[in-house]
């Protein structure tokens, strides 16, 4: 009995670890604030690029020796676009892409508008990339008009000055018969001035309103992401929200809850997920003037489960005799199994 379970382990167990082990899970590759969604060499997979070269996922663009690169947009995040054609040229490149919108560009052997038809065929197709440029980002509040705050008015007072009176000195009589008498001096005021009004009042009338200075206000709104509650791997959007009353958020630092982050000056970002389990996800953004700020609006929690996966089937160009093999062995093993039974 020993020795059929060892038949049934080598000729069915192992060959499945064998293609097992083969499997590998890549990312797709990125370009700017975008994500590949098909490229040639890797189709919708988009996680490498393989074909004539004419091609460059890392430049994002496409070029030729003759007119044989057209590209092509369309609304949204696609894998396959033929919208909006622009005419035949010698290369194209991803750039000047709205937000929200996919960007094919393929290369072909020849121009296939040359007769104003479609003149190419299946096999004239020699190179192609397909690019999603994010989705939309921050809405702008408006700047509040700060309200002058007036200064009050206070009355001025008037002071009325005090008189000083000098009092009359005692005659004193002289034994002569006629005396002389000295006349009383003639009585004098001394008037206080007025005071001198202070800065601002004096002169040239009063000063104006003095309006207060406004502070600066900035807040993390929220984080929003794509996609939750799916299995791994998985590529989540990341998309920031703020209030900012001067200049506006000029940078972004991002923390995916997997041990990884990012800083960027751009409000929306891609992260893929490789593992399943709870992430707890955060961002920080940066004011015009300098200061750090998040909230706990600005953060969120991803949950990704484990895919499950049906039984595992040769790898597309794996050798026949391999495969015949493994499944002859299986049989072999059944039937000693039930044979010894």
């Amino acid at each position: 009995m020993r020795k059929i379970y060892i038949i049934l382990y080598i000729f069915l167990v192992l060959p499945v670890i064998f293609l097992a082990s083969k499997t590998n899970i890549l990312a797709a590759l990125t370009y700017g604030s975008g994500i590949y969604t098909n490229l040639c060499g890797s189709g919708t997979d988009a996680s490498f690029h393989n074909c004539s070269g004419a091609c460059s996922t890392e430049n994002g663009s496409c070029a030729t020796n003759g007119p044989f690169v057209v590209r092509f947009t369309c609304n949204g995040s696609v894998t396959d676009c033929r919208e909006n054609e622009q005419p035949f040229s010698n290369s194209y490149s991803l750039d000047r892409a709205a937000c929200n919108t996919t960007v094919q560009i393929d290369v072909f052997d020849q121009n296939c508008r040359a007769s104003g038809g479609w003149d190419c065929g299946d096999g004239s197709l020699k190179d192609y990339l397909v690019w999603y440029s994010g989705s939309c980002g921050v809405v702008h509040l408006p700047t509040p008009t700060p309200t002058p705050i007036p200064t009050p008015k206070l009355p001025t007072p008037t002071i009325t000055p005090t008189p000083t009176v000098l009092v009359a000195p005692t005659l004193t009589p002289i034994p002569t018969p006629l005396p002389t008498l000295t006349p009383a001096p003639t009585a004098t005021s001394t008037v206080m001035p007025t005071p001198t009004e202070g800065p601002g009042r004096g002169g040239g009338g009063e000063s104006g309103p003095v309006s207060a200075p406004v502070a600066m206000f900035s807040r993390c709104d929220s984080l929003v992401a794509s996609s939750n509650n799916t299995v791994a791997p998985s590529d989540v959007i990341f998309n920031v929200k703020w209030t900012e009353t001067k200049n506006g958020v000029n940078r972004y630092r991002f923390w995916f809850g997997d041990g990884t982050n990012k800083e960027t000056d751009v409000p929306v970002i891609l992260h893929r997920y490789l593992n399943p389990g709870k992430y707890h996800a955060s961002v920080e953004i940066r004011d015009s003037e300098g200061n750090w700020k998040s909230s706990d609006a600005c953060a969120t929690d991803i949950v990704l489960s484990a895919l499950r996966r049906p039984a595992v089937l040769p790898a597309t160009g794996a050798p026949i005799s391999f495969s015949l093999l493994g499944l002859l062995g299986g049989a072999l093993g059944f039937g000693l199994l039930f044979k010894k039974r």
